[in-house]
């Protein structure tokens, strides 16, 4: 098998678990160190990032990166989880109304800095264990609150319980009651619990809401534009290989474009391979080179560490006086 390092950006269908694609992935790829980037739920589809080889390595860096999600959230029904997939908690009488202006007030509410509590069925570990396991074990504990951003929310429609679809933007009376569907984007930070944001919107409009359909679209740079279908690997290991050398993205790939990197010349990339400490202006080939004077980076900031052809090959740290150190090596 040749080398493999970088990212393999998968469509996650509803249903399989994302430990379960991580299972199927190290059975057509056996011996290659693999991970996702963030747990999608069952019910739940979308991208699911992989990380592969040495790019494992840099898998912490995902969390600098927002997350795009399609949301449909059902009018007047709270659940245990916050999903279809809950048991009920309550639901809201007949004859319930709330209107446009409404759900535009508690969307600004829950934009910005918030705190949340995950659903008691997450994978927040509470006390050793899976916050899913206690519930499941008969004993469901209450995870921490926990505090996130949501950057932006786009209503995009509504689909009345009788039928149809209306467009929020141009229905600026609209009336909306138990069993009516809202579809919405949301932008919003790792950590962020969509089911949650559901389960506290319904709270607030006193009518109870839950997610009745969820995809991801994007987590940073990985869309579903650069994503594979998880059936296109098939289950013979020489078509998936083919088929994740093909799809693969580099390591780089993760490194958000408002960060600091530097491409060094090989004398210095072997000398930080060596653990050795190297002054930024010692590079002719920096992609961001400093004025004079100057730090491209801050003390205690890292930086992505390029060859000269561009590859990846460590994060490196910014050190008082103008050094640079490698923190991570990759390649």
């Amino acid at each position: 098998m040749p080398r493999i390092s970088g990212f393999l950006n998968l469509i996650k269908p509803s249903g399989p678990t994302s430990h379960d694609l991580v299972v199927r992935l190290r059975r057509l790829l056996p011996g290659l160190r693999l991970g996702h980037l963030g747990t999608l739920d069952p019910a739940a589809g979308g991208v699911l990032p992989m990380a592969l080889g040495s790019a494992t390595r840099l898998s912490a860096y995902a969390g600098w990166h927002p997350k795009t999600y399609r949301v449909e959230l059902l009018l007047g029904l709270e659940t245990t989880s916050g999903d279809l997939q809950g048991s009920m908690v309550s639901a809201a009488l007949p004859g319930r109304v709330v209107n446009g202006n409404d759900i535009r007030e508690v969307l600004r509410q829950f934009t910005g800095p918030i705190r949340q509590r995950p659903p008691r069925s997450s994978a927040v570990h509470v006390a050793g264990r899976r916050s899913y396991e206690w519930e499941r074990a008969g004993f469901p504990v209450e995870p921490p609150e926990r505090r996130v951003t949501v950057y932006e929310w786009r209503w995009l429609a509504v689909f009345p319980a009788g039928g149809g679809l209306l467009d929020p933007a141009k229905e600026s009376a609209i009336r909306l009651a138990p069993g009516d569907r809202l579809l919405f984007e949301v932008l919003c930070s790792a950590g962020t619990y969509v089911r949650a944001l559901a389960r506290d919107i319904g709270r607030v409009l006193g009518i109870g809401a839950t997610v009745s359909y969820l995809l991801r679209t994007a987590v940073g740079p990985f869309t579903l534009t650069n994503a594979i279908p998880v059936g296109r690997l098939g289950s013979d290991p020489s078509v998936a290989e083919s088929v994740v050398l093909a799809g693969l993205l580099p390591p780089a790939t993760i490194w958000p474009p408002d960060r600091p990197r530097l491409r060094l010349a090989p004398d210095l990339v072997k000398r930080l391979r060596q653990g050795q400490a190297v002054r930024y202006e010692e590079s002719r080939l920096a992609a961001a080179p400093a004025r004079a004077g100057h730090e491209p980076a801050g003390s205690g900031q890292e930086v992505l560490i390029e060859d000269g052809t561009g590859e990846a090959v460590a994060i490196g740290l910014a050190l008082p006086g103008g050094f640079l150190r490698a923190k991570r090596i990759l390649t």
